[in-house]
């Protein structure tokens, strides 16, 4: 595809042209199978070119969108626009308000000062490691003297880029390692010459076979950060069956689908198209409170309603 890695441009009009073509060029490629989606994003870019049709499009198309077969723009092969929404994404996150990934944070910081002893974590499609940043801001904020070594999954160099500009801000105080397929060997290696407290290792490791390189129990946590609506049903089985084998404990943080959420998700998105698309086509793919309820029952899960997300975590 042409003009994949081009400038994003500025123009809210432009942006939509460009997303347009290349969706069309997608569209023409017998390749990719999804054509359900590329036809579902293209009328959603199509109707935002002005608020009426947005309007319209929310009213009479969203509520008939199939969860299942519905992608999101940064789920296509186009890392501009996979860039584009990482910036943006880390940008909310690090708002104060709502404070979008606290609850994940407060959680990860409380594992790690329990523990009072070294800490391995992993978060699963990591993207933009924001996270991880804050996590690594606490623990600097209360001199934790233990080493708390943090790895990053995630197969996109898209994010691994977003990812080290993320975490320039505490670069001074951790150091970064950068790999290509992580297994016990080389972690092992890596931290036998490293000695700094706080140690951030990103890897383009396949999540679904991560119990491939990795013996039970490797991990105190391992953790995802809104990304599990992004898979497909038999990945989401793959990947919980990792978490369930390699981790002590785990953590799911991800949407629900909050019909009150549209209107401040398209007052922010509404000037970053790209980004709005992320908001609103998560929304479609997320379960509704009840049915999460239900599928898990009995086990420890909080609802952030200020944010439509929630928090699942599973001792192993």
């Amino acid at each position: 595809m042409n003009n994949l890695l081009s400038e994003i441009p500025s123009d809210r009009k432009e942006i939509i042209s460009h997303v347009l073509k290349d969706l069309e060029i997608l569209k023409n490629n017998p390749s990719f199978q999804n054509t359900y989606a590329i036809q579902e994003n293209i009328a959603f870019f199509e109707a935002i070119k002005s608020l009426s049709g947005y309007v319209f499009w929310l009213i009479k198309r969203a509520p008939k969108l199939e969860r299942l077969r519905l992608l999101e723009l940064t789920d296509f092969p186009f890392p501009r626009w996979d860039r584009e929404m990482h910036r943006k994404l880390v940008e909310m996150e690090k708002k104060d308000f709502p404070g979008l990934v606290t609850p994940l944070v407060n959680r990860i910081t409380d594992l790690i000062l329990k523990k009072n002893g070294r800490f391995v974590g992993m978060g699963l499609g990591c993207g933009g490691m924001e996270v991880e940043r804050q996590v690594i801001k606490k623990l600097l904020e209360k001199n934790y003297p233990y080493q708390v070594i943090l790895i990053g999954v995630d197969k996109s160099p898209v994010t691994h880029e977003v990812a080290r500009e993320n975490l320039r801000e505490v670069e001074p105080h951790i150091d970064i390692h950068e790999i290509g397929n992580l297994n016990l060997s080389a972690l092992e290696n890596l931290l036998k010459g490293d000695k700094h407290r706080h140690i951030v290792i990103l890897c383009k490791n396949d999540i679904f076979k991560l119990r491939e390189y990795f013996p039970p129990k490797s991990f105190d946590v391992i953790y995802h950060s809104l990304f599990k609506h992004h898979l497909l049903g038999r990945q989401k089985e793959e990947m919980d069956l990792a978490i369930d084998s390699l981790a002590k404990c785990g953590l799911e943080y991800d949407g629900f689908k909050n019909w009150q959420a549209i209107l401040p998700q398209t007052i922010i998105g509404w000037n970053h198209p790209v980004f709005l698309n992320a908001e609103i086509f998560s929304d479609f793919r997320f379960f509704k409170k009840d049915e999460l309820e239900k599928v898990y029952k009995g086990l420890k899960l909080s609802f952030f309603k200020r944010m439509g997300t929630y928090l699942l975590e599973q001792s192993h």
